[in-house]
């Protein structure tokens, strides 16, 4: 089963397409606790970071999503739009709620999208490594996504027992100085290399394939696939990579 909660604004030219009940479904509770049969194929898209929803809805759904057996991929969708939410502005509602996801050990698949990056994965940092079970984790369109993020996702990713499937950061500004970072994981921790990552959209150069290269003519490690698309190397970058 899929489960999309994304934010929902009062005001957007689409509202009437969006039904405000649906975090409130007995039945979307009863799926979550595994009471309901479901399937893989099963997708439920739910406006959840939302004015409408109360504080005791936002913790029982939360707490159904940390004790789901039947949750297998979640993808938390935050906002662009201005809010007045603590200090981390309109991303703090999301953030909250990833607390409950910290505590989840089912879920194959996550993607956050437009969430605070650095925080995110702080405060995903226990589900990261303990989640024997997750597959592939996903950050799109991250605010705040620098070195401090991609420090606390290799110490998390260094506890675990199995390596992840796919890791991607699409459009979260990726720079040449934070390639070293990732580089040093994947050569610190072989076993632990993933068979894809996505960098796409990035601010990468020549640079930082020349350092990629490294990586990808390592035979200790396992990485089958590398996607670079739309960052700032030129025809140099690429040959590094290709050789």
């Amino acid at each position: 089963m899929k489960l999309v909660l994304f934010r929902y604004e009062p005001d957007d030219p689409d509202d009437t397409v969006y039904d405000i009940n649906a975090a409130k479904d007995p039945k979307l509770f009863r799926l979550l606790r595994g009471e309901d049969p479901v399937d893989d194929a099963t997708e439920i898209n739910v406006p959840f970071f939302s004015y409408f929803i109360t504080d005791k809805l936002f913790q029982d759904l939360g707490k159904a999503i940390a004790n789901s057996p039947t949750l297998k991929r979640l993808e938390v969708v935050g906002s662009e739009v201005e809010e007045h939410f603590s200090i981390y502005g309109q991303f703090e509602y999301e953030l909250r709620f990833l607390k409950y996801v910290n505590r989840n050990r089912t879920l194959q698949h996550l993607l956050l999208r437009d969430i605070h990056g650095d925080e995110a994965i702080q405060r995903l940092n226990i589900f990261l490594r303990e989640n024997d079970n997750l597959q592939s984790f996903e950050m799109f369109e991250s605010f705040s996504f620098d070195t401090i993020a991609i420090t606390h996702f290799k110490c998390a990713l260094s506890c675990r027992k199995f390596p992840l499937k796919r890791i991607a950061f699409g459009m979260c500004r990726i720079r040449n100085d934070m390639i070293n970072d990732i580089v040093s994981f994947f050569t610190t921790y072989p076993i632990l290399t993933p068979q894809s990552i996505s960098l796409v959209e990035g601010q990468i150069g020549d640079e930082g394939c020349s350092i990629l290269s490294e990586v990808i003519r390592n035979s200790s490690i396992n990485l089958e696939e590398i996607e670079l698309l739309r960052n700032e190397m030129t025809s140099t970058g690429f040959r590094c990579i290709a050789a």
